[in-house]
């Protein structure tokens, strides 16, 4: 209690103290994840509403250059921007919306992830925008939800199909991880090879049947719809910024 706005401080001048021990040569930068925190206020009012308070008008001062904290970069991150003080926005040199994608974006995660994981039919390359239209306002990992569906359901059916074949690639797949310390992208080629001879490959039916139950799925709507009021919240702000 009360030592927040202490604790600003310290950051600030040990991030001052990096800056000087590198003899003013390289910047340092502040990462502040989940910035809304910072402005937290309680429902009922209490001494840490003062904090809070203290605290916003410690970073006024810093981000107005008020203090001498030249060379130290902040850059702050939140998915709840209304949480923000307007006063403190505009003190920020630059403010922008990360991680909402466009329809085109979302066709092109999806082809990544999947032909990058699994064997496709010819006939999937067409349906990419489709599907991606299909997920509109779903975040990347949304998208990445479908990839690894389909692979939870495919590879232990492969398994459970041909145990000893599994059993081969999987101890070659760790000796290969032990000889390089890590596996590449060739193994990845060597697999995805490897379930096409089985004629295990993807086809349109399997990516929108699987679409198809992920957006049944209360908790992706949800994710879907929580990501999209974040980016309607952040566009207003941006809007308002700018006619500050």
């Amino acid at each position: 209690m009360h030592e927040s706005v202490n604790n600003v401080k310290r950051v600030y001048d040990a991030a001052k103290s990096l800056r000087q021990e590198a003899r003013d040569a390289k910047p340092v930068v502040l990462v502040l994840d989940e910035f809304d925190g910072w402005f937290a206020k309680s429902e009922h009012g209490s001494s840490g509403d003062t904090d809070m308070k203290q605290i916003e008008n410690i970073l006024l001062e810093v981000l107005d250059g008020m203090e001498d904290y030249n060379g130290i970069i902040t850059m702050a991150m939140t998915n709840k921007p209304k949480d923000i003080p307007k006063g403190i926005l505009r003190r920020f040199r630059y403010v922008d919306i990360v991680g909402q994608l466009t329809t085109q974006e979302r066709s092109d995660l999806l082809k990544m992830y999947l032909e990058r994981s699994l064997p496709v039919h010819q006939d999937v390359a067409q349906h990419y925008l489709n599907w991606a239209e299909q997920l509109a306002n779903a975040p990347g990992d949304v998208v990445r939800k479908v990839v690894d569906e389909l692979h939870f359901e495919m590879v232990p059916a492969y398994i459970r199909s041909h145990p000893k074949d599994a059993a081969k690639i999987e101890h070659l797949l760790y000796q290969r991880e032990l000889n390089h310390g890590q596996l590449t992208k060739k193994d990845g080629a060597y697999l995805t090879h490897l379930f096409e001879k089985k004629q295990i490959v993807v086809t349109p039916d399997h990516v929108k049947h699987k679409i198809d139950q992920l957006l049944l799925q209360p908790a992706i709507r949800m994710q879907i719809n929580a990501a999209k009021s974040v980016y309607n919240e952040a566009k207003t702000l941006l809007d308002e910024l700018a006619f500050a």
